[in-house]
């Protein structure tokens, strides 16, 4: 189902505005629940196929990704190669790309990503804030110190990063030749080794 939505903002979408236009076409509301996501394409017994997030603030996240991507065409590998610099600032003594990498995925998914938030329609005010907020500068080193020390071990976002570097997976295929059109030759020869990379990994209890 996000699938659609990815097409959509890719074809359509190109300002703040329209992001958030576009989640309150493809949701439902009822007042004082979280919205409910629906297939415009695919059915299940006859059914728009229906989704709806675990966690309310999981609506300002997908928004937020949505919206801060526009800034880097619309894509993640642009948006990690206009922080390349940053990356390869990794010192490697309690520091490193892979946790650098890490950093910026979780800026554009779950940084400063509160609760209460659950609809777009009864609280449009409240996500479009947030939402232009998220497309301040982003001030990475500061941050990322402050990340390491407090907000690291976020699950969803290491096994999500586990998935794109891990050889041999369906995801890993797709990030890796993405990042080789856009990332200089230097990057791309310390990514190659793969262990190192894998090595600074912080995986799930349950994985």
């Amino acid at each position: 189902m996000f699938a659609e939505v990815v097409a959509e903002c890719l074809s359509s979408v190109k300002s703040i505005d329209s992001v958030f236009k576009l989640l309150t076409s493809i949701t439902e509301s009822g007042k004082g629940k979280i919205d409910q996501y629906f297939s415009r394409r695919q059915k299940l017994q006859g059914e728009n196929i229906r989704y709806k997030p675990r966690f309310g603030m999981h609506q300002l996240s997908i928004a937020c990704t949505l919206g801060l991507l526009l800034r880097y065409q619309k894509n993640i590998a642009a948006y990690i190669a206009a922080n390349e610099r940053f990356l390869l600032r990794a010192t490697g003594e309690s520091d490193s790309i892979t946790w650098r990498m890490a950093f910026l995925l979780y800026l554009i998914s779950y940084s400063q990503i509160h609760r209460g938030m659950l609809s777009f329609r009864f609280q449009e005010q409240k996500f479009l804030q947030n939402l232009r907020r998220k497309d301040n500068e982003l001030q990475l080193e500061n941050r990322y110190r402050n990340w390491l020390s407090q907000e690291r071990f976020h699950k969803r976002l290491w096994a999500a990063l586990r998935d794109y570097l891990k050889p041999g997976s369906h995801f890993e295929v797709m990030f890796v030749k993405s990042l080789e059109g856009t990332l200089s030759a230097e990057f791309i020869h310390l990514l190659g080794d793969r262990d190192e990379i894998l090595s600074w990994l912080e995986l799930p209890g349950d994985t």
